[in-house]
């Protein structure tokens, strides 16, 4: 999964044509990121680099990375974000208050737009 994200990331800078297909493939890792959210023995912890460019805490889960890469470039009004990290305290990898504190994060790191991505689809997810 990891592989394929960043390979993903590094078409996606290159190429400015073909959004809709890689908005597609950004849903299908996320889709397989909540599966193993609910069904592996543990889940990575993506590199603080991507951490950072995500707007998120270094030490953050992949799949929390990419919901929120997929929350900045689809139309969605739900909030994949808030979705996985959920699907996170559900499963015993983070804490309510962990959850709390990455949302906090979030909004803090880029206010106006997760402002707007949290006020519209936090209570949709």
């Amino acid at each position: 999964m990891i592989n394929k994200f960043i390979a993903l990331l590094d078409r996606w800078i290159a190429a400015s044509s073909g959004a809709d297909r890689r908005i597609e493939e950004l849903e299908a890792l996320h889709r397989k990121g909540l599966y193993a959210i609910r069904h592996s023995p543990e889940v990575d912890v993506a590199p603080a680099d991507y951490c950072e460019a995500a707007g998120l805490p270094r030490g953050t889960h992949w799949p929390v990375v990419v919901a929120a890469v997929l929350d900045e470039v689809s139309n969605s009004q739900q909030s994949h974000t808030v979705e996985t990290l959920r699907a996170l305290v559900q499963a015993n990898f983070l804490s309510q208050q962990g959850m709390e504190r990455t949302l906090a994060f979030m909004a803090k790191a880029n206010p106006v737009v997760k402002t707007l991505i949290f006020d519209r689809r936090l209570d949709a997810a």
